[in-house]
């Protein structure tokens, strides 16, 4: 593997901050966007001055802010910095990484991941089960890393920074991003998953070149495998002890709920919000409820976001089985022969 070099330059180049500022901009969320429009006053001068104190490498993460936010059912506590700069930094830096490391991941790591979303994710997997032969046993291995983000330890973080990328300067400015949080990775911020993604990127290859696994998908810190055959499930428990082996030397852990099934159990493979059986893909139930709760707020159609947000259900029910009828159950008959099913 080639690793990546020469790239300081381009990250903090004004033209790449400009862009990044307008990334940020465009952001759903108000506080954000009131931050860049007084910035936007004085723009050129203020990115000047940011690129210059970024070449001098004097440029450092102000201190986060927490804030505790419930996502099904989970007490998540979400850091970010309130500083504008901040935010343009870690876009600038994405934008120009993102695209190298990809190249770099195995194909079946997912989330953060340009054209790598749920929906590709959800692809790949069916499309997986349904190349296995309808005699084969189809065994199962899902499990998850614990405490994810908050345990990833900043050395070994850094090793995996080295490891991918040769331009010191580079790496700096990447561990000023995280060596700015007194532990592991905060949760909300842009550069988050492309460094977890690059920590973990090495188990997966292990996964692809190692133990052979041809269904192997990792969805941040969701990890599946999918094998078959008679030694299907001693692949499978073989391979936990390695992922154990491997995590316990960065300072992580597995789940204890970590399990291999037969994909024939009831309710299936649950990943990514969908379920998946050897003939059949549904929606997790949870997902359902969801779905239901917030679809009543495009019933009356009246702008094009809400005629936007009817495709977008229509573009995760279509994946389903049966997936008409289905449709017909969520919308009034107004909606239900919309373009978008076409």
């Amino acid at each position: 593997m080639k690793r990546i070099a020469n790239i300081f330059d381009q990250i903090v180049s004004v033209e790449n901050l400009r862009a990044a500022h307008f990334e940020v901009k465009a952001s759903h969320k108000k506080n954000r966007r009131k931050r860049a429009e007084k910035y936007e006053l004085n723009l050129d001068s203020n990115l000047e001055g940011l690129h210059a104190e970024l070449m001098a490498e004097r440029w450092r993460m102000h201190e986060y802010r927490a804030m505790i936010r419930m996502e099904r059912g989970k007490r998540r506590e979400i850091y970010y910095s309130p500083n504008h700069e901040d935010s343009i930094v870690q876009h600038a830096i994405v934008r120009v990484l993102a695209p190298l490391m990809k190249a770099r991941f195995i194909r079946d790591t997912y989330a953060s991941i340009k054209g790598r979303g749920t929906m590709d994710g959800v692809n790949r997997v069916w499309k997986f089960i349904q190349s296995i032969p309808p005699n084969e046993t189809v065994m199962v291995l899902k499990g998850d890393v614990k405490q994810c983000y908050a345990s990833i330890k900043h050395a070994f973080l850094l090793m995996d920074v080295w490891h991918y990328i040769k331009d010191s300067r580079a790496v700096r400015l990447l561990s000023f991003c995280f060596l700015s949080h007194h532990f592991g990775l905060p949760i909300g911020n842009p550069i988050s998953p492309l460094l977890a993604n690059m920590h973990f990127s090495r188990l997966d290859h292990a996964a692809k070149e190692i133990f052979r696994f041809r269904g192997y998908f990792r969805y941040l810190d969701d990890i599946v495998v999918i094998d078959f055959g008679a030694e299907a499930k001693r692949r499978l428990k073989s391979f936990i002890g390695f992922i154990r082996a491997y995590l316990e030397t960065r300072g992580l852990e597995l789940k204890r709920n970590v399990q291999v099934f037969p994909i024939t159990r009831p309710g299936g493979l649950d990943f990514l919000g969908f379920r998946f059986t050897r003939t059949n893909i549904t929606l997790r139930k949870r997902t359902e409820r969801r779905f239901r709760r917030a679809v009543h707020r495009f019933y009356g159609l009246n702008t094009e976001h809400e005629r936007a947000s009817v495709a977008s259900y229509w573009g995760v029910i279509r994946k389903i089985s049966h997936c008409f009828r289905f449709w017909f159950t969520f919308f009034p008959q107004t909606v239900q022969n919309l373009e978008v099913l076409t």
